[in-house]
């Protein structure tokens, strides 16, 4: 079936000159009614891509002002070039809104930031096929948009350059649509500098924001760039295009094959997002959500491989680098692994939100007095119990990628406390929540301060706390950062191959994954050291 939207791009491409007559489009040459056709094109689509001799996208009609448009283009992408290092890596930090008016760019009401907005609000750039369209393709690809044509080669570095350096001053931040363009378009910049293929793990995590009318296209639409698709066999079967399985199929076979091939458990760290277990298992990645809060292990790419088309998770190795073990003879929707059963979650507390955090909410300082009486028992002094909750809250975050929260100072946290407190006091309506004498005494100690101290350190990175909820432990007196789906009476657990501990909940007999969490004196190894004496015992959890 040929649609307007179609019919509008053929009539382009007759006027376009070109070193061929054939033209091979997908929406034509793919019979979308026959799976079975659908999937034998999937598997034929690297070919395709990596043997014509160019890939041309259509963006739609032209925009007005589009001449100036390609010269502001132009312009950013030699700002790009300017600004990278010959490692790939930024000469200088991202630039102030003083230093983003004097780089001659157009001013924020010319209309030229609107006509840029207007392209990138366009479906193509979030499509998920575009991503092996662009990247198997033997020459920059041919964008045309009506009957002008945009330089890929200046368009992908130009809005690199600008998501890394600038967007947050720039007129595009006020057309959140754009974003994800901007996002779609550094990707394709890595992919052209790194080159193919990459690991599996690694492109579904930067590809969760695409779209596709077919959610089991989320898996398919990434195959043909992985090591399994260059691989001498070719495709496991498990991950070959097959539009019979149901959609909770294929994300459990992606999820469970990329387990079993790495013996890692980080792609279970995507699972940050509310679940519908009506459609999907609890411990199968569903590729259509969009992640509600940012991850608590670290990524970072692969120094080992020179190459560096893989990302690895790295610190917090709460399972002392132990691969993962999986039960087998199970039914197709458990998912079984080994691990340690640590301690049941007997405090949850409330959801936390970026404005909540910033202002000095009072939730901040409630949730820091409960937590200190709970933490008495198992640390002997309020500096110990300062230093747990500082950095469980920021989720020991890197600081420049270099300094963890763990090695700041407690000056930091002490300096937000007695904000929040003095605002507590300043305030009508929430002196029930502080005690003068108290919080003078037990839970405000004064702050040696110090001249080069950054007070705004620790409140800079209490965004690892967005939507999550803080949480202690009924036995062993943990504190920790979970999910906001996390409830009272979840297990904590350490699982083999896991950077992180998880948060479960029983069903009968067996487990929902709920997802990972922050627990002090459990991110590296210790869990393994109790395994070794005793303390911990190994036991098998069957996911469902």
């Amino acid at each position: 079936m040929i649609t307007p939207h179609l019919e509008e791009a053929i009539g382009s491409l007759r006027l376009l000159e070109r070193k061929t007559e054939w033209i091979w489009i997908d929406q034509i040459c793919i019979n979308q009614d026959d799976k079975t056709e659908r999937a034998i094109q999937v598997d034929m689509m690297k070919r395709i891509y990596s043997t014509s001799m160019g890939t041309i996208i259509w963006l739609g009609p032209s925009v007005t002002g589009i001449d100036r448009l390609l010269t502001l283009v132009d312009l950013m992408s030699s700002f790009h070039k300017e600004d990278i290092n010959p490692t790939g890596t930024r000469k200088r930090s991202r630039y102030t809104k003083e230093e983003f008016l004097t780089l001659g760019l157009p001013e924020a009401q010319d209309s030229v930031w609107s006509a840029f907005g207007e392209i990138l609000s366009r479906p193509w750039f979030i499509r998920s096929w575009v991503i092996q369209e662009t990247a198997l393709s033997k020459v920059p690809a041919r964008m045309i948009c009506g009957n002008d044509t945009i330089s890929w080669e200046k368009l992908v570095p130009a809005a690199s350059w600008l998501l890394s350096m600038c967007f947050h001053v720039s007129p595009l931040s006020l057309i959140p649509a754009t974003l994800p363009a901007l996002r779609s378009l550094k990707l394709f910049l890595e992919l052209e500098q790194l080159g193919l293929p990459w690991d599996l793990t690694t492109l579904l995590n930067k590809a969760m924001r695409f779209k596709a009318s077919d959610p089991r296209d989320r898996v398919y639409a990434l195959l043909a760039l992985t090591d399994e698709a260059n691989a001498a066999g070719g495709l496991p079967p498990r991950l070959q295009a097959d539009y019979d399985k149901p959609t909770d199929q294929v994300f459990r076979d992606a999820t469970r094959h990329i387990i079993t091939s790495t013996g890692s458990l980080a792609i279970l760290s995507l699972i940050r997002y509310v679940p519908n277990w009506n459609q999907y298992s609890s411990w199968a990645v569903d590729f259509t959500s969009t992640t509600g809060w940012d991850r608590i292990s670290y990524f970072d790419w692969d120094q080992q491989d020179h190459k560096r088309r893989r990302l690895v998770e790295t610190l917090n190795r709460s399972s002392g680098g132990r691969p993962a073990v999986m039960v087998d003879h199970l039914p197709g929707h458990v998912l079984g692994l080994e691990g340690l059963e640590i301690d049941i979650v007997n405090t949850a507390f409330e959801v936390m939100s970026k404005l909540e955090l910033a202002s000095h909410d009072p939730q901040v300082w409630a949730t820091w007095t409960k937590s200190y009486d709970h933490l008495e028992s198992r640390y002997q002094t309020a500096e110990a119990i300062a230093h747990a909750f500082m950095v469980t809250l920021t989720g020991d975050w890197s600081l420049n990628n270099r300094e963890r929260m763990s090695d700041q100072p407690l000056s930091h946290f002490w300096e937000h406390m007695r904000r929040v407190y003095h605002r507590l006091r300043r305030d009508s309506g929430f002196g029930h929540v502080v005690d003068a004498e108290q919080a003078s005494t037990k839970y405000l100690m004064l702050a040696k301060l110090s001249s080069n101290d950054q007070f705004n350190v620790f409140s800079l990175h209490l965004d690892a706390a967005h939507e999550r909820r803080l949480f202690l432990t009924r036995d062993l007196s943990y504190i920790g950062l979970g999910p906001k789906t996390m409830e009272e009476g979840d297990i904590i657990c350490v699982l083999f191959g896991g950077a992180t501990p998880f948060v479960l909940r029983r069903s009968g007999e067996c487990y929902r994954f709920i997802g990972e969490c922050y627990v002090y004196d459990l991110m590296n190894g210790e869990a393994m050291d109790g395994l070794a004496s005793g303390k911990f015992c190994a036991t098998a959890f069957h996911l469902v």
